[in-house]
C-alpha cells in the first residue's frame, strides 16, 4: 500500500517526536508505515497519525507523528522544513 502526503509544516512534542502536518493526497496513511524523509539518514516509522485542529478557524490537518525519545535526534528534527514537500508513504513491508 502506498500513499502521498503533502507536508504544510513540522514541530516536535516533548516525550512524543516529530510530527509532521498536512494531508494526505493520495492513498490512505496508518501507523506502521513508513517513509524517507529528504535530508534524513534513516527510514522513520509512523507511530500515529491524528487530527490537528487550531482555534484560529484554519482546517484542520491530519499530523503524522514519528517517535523518539531521542534529545539530540528531535533537535535535528526542529531544523527540518518540510513545507510543501510531498513525501511517500509506503507500507514497511511492501
Amino acid at each position: 500500500m502506498r500513499a502521498k502526503f503533502k507536508a504544510d509544516c513540522t514541530f516536535t512534542v516533548t516525550d512524543r517526536g516529530l510530527v509532521v502536518a498536512g494531508e494526505v493526497v493520495e492513498g490512505v496513511v496508518k501507523t506502521g508505515m513508513g517513509t524517507q524523509i529528504p535530508s534524513w539518514p534513516s527510514r522513520l516509522t509512523i507511530s500515529a497519525v491524528e487530527l490537528i485542529c487550531r482555534t484560529d478557524k484554519s482546517p484542520c490537518n491530519v499530523g503524522l507523528v514519528f517517535a523518539s525519545r531521542d534529545e539530540r535526534e528531535c533537535t535535528r528534527w526542529q531544523a527540518l522544513d518540510l513545507k510543501g514537500q510531498i513525501l511517500e508513504i509506503d507500507d514497511q513491508n511492501g
